[in-house]
C-alpha cells in the first residue's frame, strides 16, 4: 500500500509541474523528516529520473547532520539528477550587505552589524526574519537602538508564526 501512496504523491507533484510548466519542491531541514518521508524521497528521486519534468528539488540540512541523511543522499545521488551546494554561515560582511538591503544606511553601524551577526547565529534566514520582526515592531525607529537589546524571536518558527498571525482567514485557507 505504501508504494501506491508514494506513486500517488509523486503523480500529484508531476501533475502540478505539468500544469505550471515547472515546479520547485522545497524540503527544509531534511534530517528531521520521519522515516516514511525519507523513503518517499528516495522513491520520488527514482521516479523523477524516469520522467521528463521540470522539477527543482531543494533540500536543506546542516553539515553536522550529514550522518543522519547519508542513506537518502546516496540514493538520490545515484539518480544522477542531484547536485550538492555547500553554503557557509554569514560573515559580518555578509550580514552588513543583507542589512543594507533590508534597512538601508543604518547597516554601516559596525556595532549594529556585530549585534545582528551574533544574535542570529550567522544564519541568513534567521537574520531576515528577525529584521522583519524588528521593523514591524518599530525597533529601528528607536534612537537608542544601539543600547537596547534586540527583541528578537526565540527561534525562526516564532518569527514566521508572528508574521503569519496577520494573515486574513481567506489567505490562511
Amino acid at each position: 500500500r505504501r508504494g501506491y501512496l508514494f506513486d500517488a504523491i509523486s503523480r500529484i507533484i508531476f501533475s502540478c509541474a505539468d500544469y505550471h510548466g515547472k515546479l520547485v519542491l522545497f524540503l527544509d531541514d531534511v534530517p528531521w523528516m520521519d522515516a516514511a518521508t525519507k523513503v518517499w524521497n528516495t522513491h520520488f528521486g527514482r521516479f523523477l529520473s524516469q520522467n521528463n519534468h521540470l522539477i527543482l528539488l531543494v533540500a536543506t540540512y546542516n553539515r553536522d547532520q550529514e550522518d543522519d541523511i547519508n542513506e537518502l543522499r546516496h540514493a538520490l545521488l545515484k539518480t544522477g539528477l542531484v547536485s550538492e551546494i555547500g553554503l557557509s554561515r554569514f560573515t559580518e560582511s555578509d550580514v552588513q550587505k543583507l542589512l543594507w538591503h533590508l534597512i538601508g544606511r543604518q547597516a554601516y553601524d559596525r556595532n549594529l552589524v556585530r549585534k545582528f551577526h551574533k544574535a542570529t547565529g550567522e544564519n541568513p534566514f534567521y537574520l531576515v526574519e528577525t529584521v522583519r520582526k524588528l521593523i514591524e515592531d518599530g525597533w529601528f525607529e528607536n534612537a537608542e537602538q544601539k543600547s537596547t537589546p534586540l527583541r528578537q524571536p526565540q527561534n525562526v518558527c516564532e518569527a514566521v508564526q508572528a508574521r503569519l498571525k496577520r494573515l486574513s482567514p481567506i489567505t490562511w485557507q
